[in-house]
């Protein structure tokens, strides 16, 4: 899938998503990407967080790919901001994006199961970032450049 995912990029520029979890994983498609002349990129490792090492996460950025830490809220805010905290120390921000995926469906359950709100990241996320000395070019670079960077339609080999 990540090789079709290569092919797919070269021929239309679309950024790579994949929900990938862990770290030997993300290693491995990254390895993939570039077997097949893919720059990192133009690849996201989705939910960077289940992946407990921050090492990891670092050394994905410093490949160059985007590490997106979602999922974001109210039980999980302080392990996000550490997250994006360790790969702003790392001189790595330029490399992060955030998502609380939020909203939610479930089909059989009562009422589609519980919603939860689009209002995280801005209500606590980013307050919570300002208190560990976020500034506003900080913030600006995660929440509007780096979406922009990430999604641009460019094949990057």
């Amino acid at each position: 899938m990540i090789r079709a995912a290569a092919l797919t990029h070269k021929r239309t520029g679309l950024t790579i998503g994949a929900h990938t979890g862990p770290a030997v994983a993300a290693f491995e498609q990254l390895d993939a990407l570039e077997r097949e002349q893919v720059h990192p990129s133009a690849w996201i490792w989705i939910h960077a967080q289940n992946e407990p090492s921050s090492a990891s996460h670092i050394a994905a950025a410093r490949r160059g790919a985007w590490v997106e830490f979602d999922g974001i809220d109210a039980s999980s805010l302080d392990r996000h901001v550490d997250c994006v905290t360790r790969l702003r120390d790392a001189g790595l921000l330029d490399h992060v994006l955030v998502s609380q995926d939020a909203g939610w469906y479930q089909v059989g359950t009562p009422g589609g199961g519980t919603f939860r709100s689009y209002e995280t990241i801005f209500r606590s996320f980013l307050p919570a970032l300002r208190a560990r000395g976020f500034d506003d070019a900080e913030i600006d670079l995660l929440m509007r450049r780096n979406p922009a960077a990430a999604f641009t339609v460019s094949v990057r080999g």
